[in-house]
């Protein structure tokens, strides 16, 4: 557990649940948020006065060394299926206990906190190459998340990666994505006719399992939600995919740390690096992908 002592920032407290799973709890008056140094993963952010605009499922994973199934997931340094046999999906940095490298009140009252996560640490079995990466939560009227990576080697090598993020709705057949109008995607869904070749037309709506990759997409999206009367905002940067995901009925029933009923819940808009966008880390150049939401 860090030292909590000489982060003494008003509205920031340490917690850890009985699992030892340790929880950052902040609270100022744009927000309400809350974070664990289990895989830099962010699971509350409420707007003051406002609903989680997260989801996690109530069978959820919170414990060390496992995977949170909602909030934010942090997908590096690959994103989907792991590049050795028995790697897992959406690389391994998940999975790990980050360093609290910093936490601020900046002067607009927002809070900063940033979590490190670096090769000299321990050894990283699936890592194959030196690394440094951040995760830096800025907790204001909006959530804005970069993930901030580094090639500590002399090489130059490939990644893909994703702010894996589930977003809580009133009921998923009812909302619809927009801002994707016109852009090709990938189809991983169970029922795709064609994964390549496909063009969005006017905005998503959710009428089945939905598992695309949409690229080039580098603009913000908005998920209207007529049931809660809200619009949740979603900018990004340094990302020209988009992955939007909801596995629907028959797929949610095969995941243990998910509710079958859970799939009307949620939807996952995602800040990616993926498929068709991975990056080049040159040694020593870092790249950072950055995902802003909020309430319209």
């Amino acid at each position: 557990m860090c030292n909590c002592k000489k982060f003494d920032v008003p509205g920031v407290e340490f917690s850890r649940l009985d699992s030892g799973l340790e929880i950052i709890s902040v609270n100022n008056k744009y927000a309400s948020a809350k974070l664990t140094t289990n895989g830099a993963h962010i699971f509350e952010f409420a707007p003051a006065g406002e609903k989680n605009l997260l989801w996690v499922s109530k069978k959820a994973y919170m414990e060390p060394g496992k995977p949170i199934r909602g909030g934010v997931p942090v997908c590096w340094p690959w994103f989907g299926s792991g590049p050795k046999e028995g790697w897992p999906g959406h690389g391994f940095v998940r999975r790990e206990t980050w360093e609290v490298a910093e936490i601020s009140q900046l002067p607009s009252e927002a809070t900063r906190v940033v979590l490190k996560l670096d090769s000299d640490m321990k050894q990283f079995e699936m890592s194959e190459f030196p690394f440094t990466v951040f995760m830096i939560f800025t907790i204001g009227k909006e959530l804005e998340m970069s993930l901030v990576m580094l090639n500590k080697g002399d090489k130059p090598v490939t990644i893909g990666c994703a702010l894996h993020t589930y977003f809580a709705v009133s009921d998923i057949r009812k909302i619809a994505v927009s801002g994707l109008d016109k852009s090709p995607y990938l189809d991983f869904a169970a029922h795709a006719v064609s994964k390549e070749g496909n063009y969005q037309s006017g905005d998503i709506q959710i009428t089945s399992e939905i598992d695309s990759v949409y690229y080039p997409a580098s603009g913000a999206t908005e998920i209207v939600d007529p049931g809660w009367g809200r619009i949740i905002t979603v900018e990004k940067s340094g990302s020209d995919s988009t992955v939007v995901w909801n596995p629907w009925i028959e797929k949610a029933t095969t995941m243990a740390d998910y509710a079958p009923e859970e799939y009307t819940e949620m939807i996952c808009v995602e800040c990616a690096n993926a498929k068709c966008d991975p990056r080049i880390l040159l040694p020593g150049v870092p790249h950072q992908i950055t995902q802003k939401i909020g309430l319209k």
